[in-house]
Protein backbone atom coordinates (compact mmCIF):
# COMPACT_ATOMS: atom_id res chain seq x y z
CA UNK A 1 0.00 0.00 0.00
CA UNK A 2 1.02 3.20 -0.52
CA UNK A 3 3.18 5.20 2.22
CA UNK A 4 0.24 8.20 2.54
CA UNK A 5 2.04 10.56 5.15
CA UNK A 6 -0.38 13.23 4.85
CA UNK A 7 -4.56 14.07 5.16
CA UNK A 8 -4.19 15.33 1.73
CA UNK A 9 -2.53 12.49 -0.22
CA UNK A 10 -4.83 9.85 1.89
CA UNK A 11 -7.69 12.20 0.65
CA UNK A 12 -6.40 11.89 -2.76
CA UNK A 13 -6.03 8.18 -2.69
CA UNK A 14 -9.09 7.50 -1.06
CA UNK A 15 -10.71 9.83 -4.38
CA UNK A 16 -9.10 7.48 -6.43
CA UNK A 17 -10.28 4.22 -4.43
CA UNK A 18 -13.85 6.04 -4.96
CA UNK A 19 -13.35 6.38 -9.05
CA UNK A 20 -10.54 4.22 -10.13
CA UNK A 21 -11.41 4.82 -14.12
CA UNK A 22 -12.97 1.96 -16.55
CA UNK A 23 -16.22 2.62 -15.74
CA UNK A 24 -15.86 1.68 -11.74
CA UNK A 25 -17.98 4.29 -9.02
CA UNK A 26 -17.99 3.55 -5.57
CA UNK A 27 -19.48 4.92 -2.82
CA UNK A 28 -18.41 6.02 0.84
CA UNK A 29 -20.76 3.64 1.84
CA UNK A 30 -19.04 1.16 0.10
CA UNK A 31 -16.22 2.34 0.30
CA UNK A 32 -16.40 2.25 4.36
CA UNK A 33 -17.52 -1.63 4.01
CA UNK A 34 -14.62 -2.65 1.95
CA UNK A 35 -11.51 -0.89 3.31
CA UNK A 36 -8.83 -2.95 4.78
CA UNK A 37 -8.27 -2.41 8.04
CA UNK A 38 -4.64 -0.94 7.87
CA UNK A 39 -6.39 1.82 5.74
CA UNK A 40 -9.08 2.69 8.34
CA UNK A 41 -6.35 2.86 11.09
CA UNK A 42 -3.98 5.96 8.57
CA UNK A 43 -7.84 7.25 7.72
CA UNK A 44 -8.65 8.04 11.08
CA UNK A 45 -5.14 8.59 12.17
CA UNK A 46 -5.69 11.76 10.69
CA UNK A 47 -9.60 11.92 11.40
CA UNK A 48 -9.79 10.76 15.10
CA UNK A 49 -13.92 12.11 14.72
CA UNK A 50 -14.00 9.28 12.23
CA UNK A 51 -12.95 6.11 15.02
CA UNK A 52 -15.58 7.64 17.19
CA UNK A 53 -18.30 7.76 14.73
CA UNK A 54 -17.40 3.97 13.46
CA UNK A 55 -17.67 2.80 17.03
CA UNK A 56 -21.06 4.10 17.08
CA UNK A 57 -21.95 2.85 13.86
CA UNK A 58 -20.47 -0.51 15.31
CA UNK A 59 -22.54 -0.80 18.63
CA UNK A 60 -25.79 0.53 16.89
CA UNK A 61 -25.48 -2.44 14.09
CA UNK A 62 -24.58 -4.51 17.05
CA UNK A 63 -27.65 -3.84 18.63
CA UNK A 64 -29.81 -4.35 15.77
CA UNK A 65 -28.48 -7.66 15.00
CA UNK A 66 -29.25 -8.70 18.52
CA UNK A 67 -33.26 -6.98 18.45
CA UNK A 68 -33.30 -8.93 15.37
CA UNK A 69 -32.47 -11.78 16.16
CA UNK A 70 -34.42 -11.69 19.61
CA UNK A 71 -37.43 -10.52 17.09
CA UNK A 72 -36.76 -13.91 15.09
CA UNK A 73 -36.99 -16.21 18.01
CA UNK A 74 -40.05 -14.66 19.37
CA UNK A 75 -41.40 -15.38 16.20
CA UNK A 76 -40.44 -18.85 16.14
CA UNK A 77 -41.80 -19.45 19.73
CA UNK A 78 -44.89 -18.00 18.42
CA UNK A 79 -45.64 -20.00 15.37
CA UNK A 80 -44.75 -22.67 18.15
CA UNK A 81 -47.29 -21.66 19.67
CA UNK A 82 -44.88 -20.34 23.12
CA UNK A 83 -46.37 -18.07 25.23
CA UNK A 84 -45.37 -14.62 24.47
CA UNK A 85 -42.53 -13.44 27.72
CA UNK A 86 -43.81 -10.65 29.56
CA UNK A 87 -41.54 -7.76 28.78
CA UNK A 88 -42.89 -4.95 30.87
CA UNK A 89 -44.52 -5.47 34.45
CA UNK A 90 -47.11 -3.34 32.80
CA UNK A 91 -48.75 -2.64 29.72
CA UNK A 92 -47.40 0.72 29.09
CA UNK A 93 -45.14 0.62 26.65
CA UNK A 94 -41.71 1.53 27.42
CA UNK A 95 -39.26 3.77 25.15
CA UNK A 96 -36.52 2.28 23.44
CA UNK A 97 -33.29 4.26 23.66
CA UNK A 98 -30.00 3.59 21.40
CA UNK A 99 -26.91 3.72 22.63
CA UNK A 100 -26.35 6.62 19.89
CA UNK A 101 -28.84 8.53 21.66
CA UNK A 102 -27.00 7.12 25.09
CA UNK A 103 -23.89 8.91 23.80
CA UNK A 104 -25.22 11.77 23.10
CA UNK A 105 -26.79 12.40 26.18
CA UNK A 106 -23.23 11.43 27.95
CA UNK A 107 -21.28 13.90 25.66
CA UNK A 108 -23.95 16.77 26.87
CA UNK A 109 -23.78 15.60 30.94
CA UNK A 110 -19.76 15.82 29.58
CA UNK A 111 -19.29 19.03 28.06
CA UNK A 112 -18.05 17.14 25.23
CA UNK A 113 -15.25 15.62 27.07
CA UNK A 114 -13.73 12.59 25.41
CA UNK A 115 -15.94 9.42 26.62
CA UNK A 116 -14.86 5.66 26.98
CA UNK A 117 -16.86 4.12 24.75
CA UNK A 118 -15.67 0.42 25.48
CA UNK A 119 -18.24 -2.28 25.97
CA UNK A 120 -17.56 -2.29 30.16
CA UNK A 121 -17.74 1.50 30.00
CA UNK A 122 -20.45 1.95 27.75
CA UNK A 123 -23.09 -1.25 29.90
CA UNK A 124 -21.98 0.89 33.07
CA UNK A 125 -22.93 4.43 31.59
CA UNK A 126 -26.28 2.57 29.95
CA UNK A 127 -27.11 1.12 32.78
CA UNK A 128 -27.23 4.56 34.63
CA UNK A 129 -28.65 6.24 32.62
CA UNK A 130 -31.74 3.48 31.88
CA UNK A 131 -31.67 3.88 35.67
CA UNK A 132 -31.82 7.72 35.79
CA UNK A 133 -34.84 8.06 33.52
CA UNK A 134 -36.23 4.50 35.09
CA UNK A 135 -36.52 2.53 31.70
CA UNK A 136 -36.52 -0.98 31.71
CA UNK A 137 -33.92 -2.44 29.50
CA UNK A 138 -35.17 -4.77 26.83
CA UNK A 139 -34.51 -8.84 27.84
CA UNK A 140 -31.44 -10.46 26.68
CA UNK A 141 -31.38 -14.26 25.93
CA UNK A 142 -29.88 -15.27 29.51
CA UNK A 143 -33.12 -12.80 31.11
Amino acid sequence: MKDLDTPEETREFLRLCLDPGHGIQRTPDKLAEIMPPQMRDQVEAFAPHLTYLRGIADMAQAGADEARAAYAGALADWIDGKPAPDLAPDTEPRPVVDLATLAEALMDSHDGFVLDLSPGCADLMAGRLLKQFRIQPLPTEGN
